[in-house]
């Protein structure tokens, strides 16, 4: 099992695909395993054997008794931190956890380390990959996972629109003027902010019919295309920009936009109504009224002058919504959401517990032998809850005690206890476990010769 892009480091599985049989809990299986390396020459589209068949035994776990969590258990990571970027824990050996807080952190040059907060111990460091493929390193029995974006910038757009009723191009726009585009301030006009200071936004828009009733819900700085650029004062807008960074208590933000004078096509109104008069914006004109999304907090863009230029200050995004023509105004209320993908940095922390090695069961066990039917040997499992005398017999069907395989005190715990016939005859068994604290239980076998 595995692919192209790397060397599965682990696989969970319930049944033999060769017999199609379902594994029995607590028996040994063997494997064969092998190792292939895919081949990039497309004449040769299968993948070649690299190494020697290599052999291993494990006992397969079903309900995994005496442990706290099942194999392929994922843990709950929590992160304090902006980036995109995730951490996922994944229980691939019960036997070895810890029941001990571990941390992930990250470094100036982006590589990650996991420390075991609990020993104040570094269990993995160095680690550089973060690509989401499958070689991933292993500690205490979990399989640590680290994904993270390579570069900051926009993931995506959405809006709640009929797919004609807007457009956006596409991202990386750069101030073309086709189909509507989006793009990050520093691409456009510049901007002051580092991209890791992105922020998540959503634009909500008023419908002509709330303008008429209610009058326009914001204000922010204009410049004029056409001018250089120049201020031009404070306009009118049909929308409000939030960010999204806490998304309990979203913060109002200032919007900016240009205008620009056209002799006989575009008179500048101190107004963005591109989306709500297209009648005197025709064709790509409607383009230079330009919004440019700001991170500063809202205060009807007053934030913003000749000196202080709203185009090329503290700019998130820089957006061009084109209406496409058989709509000549928004007939409905409409938003816009920006998605950002943001890089791990130091400031990112992934903590996660991991459970306990063992719980207590709140009764004794005794669990089928395996194999079972047998030849030779077979593995007697049972659960002590606390300590105690054990007693471990097998009778056959007359009722006679052919063995005692356990006559002592015990401590809380798992045991396994071979029992090996040398001279007993083919039939069922019944093996036997009784406890000083008064459990008592049976379970049949059967011996084939």
């Amino acid at each position: 099992f595995g692919t192209n892009s790397g060397i599965q480091r682990y696989y969970i599985t319930e049944r033999d695909y060769f017999g199609e049989d379902t594994f029995v809990d607590g028996k040994k299986y063997t494997f064969a395993v092998s190792a292939y390396r895919y081949s990039p020459n497309p004449e040769i589209p299968f993948p070649v054997i690299e190494s020697d068949l290599g052999r291993i035994t494990v006992v397969a776990h079903g309900e995994n008794p005496g442990y706290s969590a099942k194999i392929g258990a994922d843990l709950p990571v929590t992160h304090i931190g902006k980036s995109s970027g995730s951490v996922s824990a994944k229980v691939i050996n019960p036997a070895l956890l810890s029941g001990h807080r571990y941390q992930v952190s990250f470094n100036e040059n982006e590589n990650w380390s996991a420390t075991d907060l609990d020993l104040n111990e570094v269990k993995i460091s160095g680690q550089t990959n973060q690509s989401g493929n499958l070689d991933y390193p292993v500690m205490d029995g979990l399989l640590l996972k680290v994904t993270g974006p390579d570069s900051n910038d926009i993931a995506a757009w959405s809006d709640n629109a009929n797919s004609d009723l807007f457009r956006v191009s596409g991202i990386d726009w750069g101030g073309r003027f086709l189909n509507g585009g989006l793009d990050l301030g520093a691409q456009f006009l510049g901007s002051t902010l580092k991209r890791d200071e992105l922020e998540a936004v959503r634009l909500e828009f008023q419908s002509p019919a709330s303008i008429q009733a209610n009058g326009f819900i914001g204000k922010g700085a204009v410049y004029r295309r056409d001018l250089g650029y120049s201020f031009s004062g404070l306009g009118q807008l049909p929308l409000a920009a939030y960010s999204l960074s806490d998304s309990l208590n979203p913060r109002r933000l200032n919007i900016c936009f240009t205008e620009m004078f056209i002799p006989d096509s575009l008179t500048p109104n101190l107004t963005w109504d591109m989306g709500c008069d297209y009648e005197t914006h025709p064709g790509d004109k409607a383009g230079y009224e330009v919004l440019f999304i700001m991170k500063s907090d809202y205060d009807s863009g007053q934030s913003y002058n000749g000196q202080n230029k709203g185009i090329n200050a503290d700019v998130l995004y820089a957006l061009w919504l084109r209406m496409v023509p058989s709509y000549s105004a928004l007939s409905a209320d409409y938003h816009f959401k920006i998605d950002v993908q943001l890089k791990n940095t130091p400031e990112d922390i992934f903590t996660f517990t991991a459970p306990d090695k063992a719980h207590i069961p709140k009764k004794f066990r005794l669990y089928q032998n395996y194999p079972n039917p047998f030849n030779g040997k077979t593995t007697i499992r049972y659960w002590i809850e606390n300590r105690t005398k054990v007693q471990l017999e097998v009778y056959n069907m007359l009722g006679e005690k052919v063995a005692t395989l356990v006559d002592r005190v015990q401590e809380q715990g798992e045991y396994f206890v071979n029992w090996h016939p040398q001279n007993g005859a083919s039939g069922i068994y019944i093996y036997r476990i009784q406890t000083r604290a008064g459990f008592v239980r049976s379970k049949k076998c059967i011996l084939i010769k």
